[in-house]
């Protein structure tokens, strides 16, 4: 989807200098009562109700309003600070979106705002705003709604055989942090996985302290699980991330056409869906 399909009329309303809070209930006062920024600011009556903030750039904001039972998503607004710290802001609040799913946020909008909005600067007024909103570039800015595996795998750059030796694989899961390594075949198919739980009984010296002469004769495939789960790229990343924790699999191999092209990692999961908005800097 580009980011022209996502703004909502009036792509940007302005209010009174101050606080988060006050800037929005100032700016949502000329629009209609069914507007969707009107009932997300409507919601926000208690102390705790403050929108979730995250500064993409020294001179933009983006704030998540939450979202309603039933919306797919939360509401977002793209917001220009006053200067005068971080709680303080000055209208134009820009670029309304709303619906989008939270990876999509994580992944794919966030880092696209932040991108566009280094050319805001400093006090930054409308004129300047809307000059940005009504480039094609930004316009045409592709953001995903559905989120699949492929655009959160971390690509191949590491690969064991089935003659690797074990010592092979412990030095290489200690250098990389590994929990677990694919073993592939010569057209880089999935064989089986080898886990440091694999690996750690032939590690560790015997009861009487002696060194485990058998880790130097044992290779990838006396060790490895030959039972691997693997996901595909078109996967969905809700639906293949709930599959590796369920199994309690520290990365997912991502297999096309039978070849091992990467992984899905803890890591990625975690940034793509904890909250709505991640910061990446």
């Amino acid at each position: 989807m580009k980011l022209a399909q996502l703004l909502v009329e009036p792509r940007m309303v302005t209010g009174v200098a101050g606080s988060v809070r006050s800037c929005l209930f100032g700016a949502v006062e000329k629009l209609e009562s069914g507007h969707p920024l009107c009932r997300a600011v409507q919601r926000m009556t208690g102390p705790d109700s403050a929108p979730r903030d995250l500064s993409l750039t020294a001179h933009a904001r983006l704030l998540d309003l939450g979202s309603e039972e039933g919306e797919p998503g939360p509401g977002l607004v793209l917001g220009l600070p006053s200067g005068d710290g971080e709680a303080q802001v000055s209208g134009p609040f820009t670029w309304i979106a709303w619906g989008l799913p939270v990876p999509s946020v994580n992944l794919f909008l966030g880092p696209v705002l932040r991108r566009w909005s280094t050319s805001l600067r400093e006090g930054a007024g409308p004129d300047e705003a809307e000059k940005l909103l009504s480039s094609r570039d930004f316009a045409e800015s592709a953001v995903k709604t559905r989120v699949t595996v492929g655009d959160a795998l971390t690509l191949l750059s590491y690969r064991i055989y089935p003659g690797t030796p074990i010592t092979e694989i412990q030095h290489l899961m200690i250098r990389r942090g590994l929990s677990s390594v694919p073993v592939v075949g010569k057209n880089l198919e999935v064989l089986g996985v080898v886990t440091a739980d694999d690996v750690l009984p032939h590690v560790l010296p015997d009861a009487k302290g002696a060194e485990p002469f058998t880790l130097r004769r044992l290779a990838a495939r006396e060790v490895m699980a030959r039972s691997v789960m693997c996901a595909s790229p078109e996967e969905g990343l809700l639906e293949a991330s709930r599959s590796m924790i369920a199994r309690g699999m520290a990365q997912l191999p991502v297999v096309r056409e039978g070849e091992l092209i990467g992984f899905l990692e803890r890591a990625t999961v975690l940034r793509a869906f904890v909250g709505a908005i991640v910061s990446t800097k």
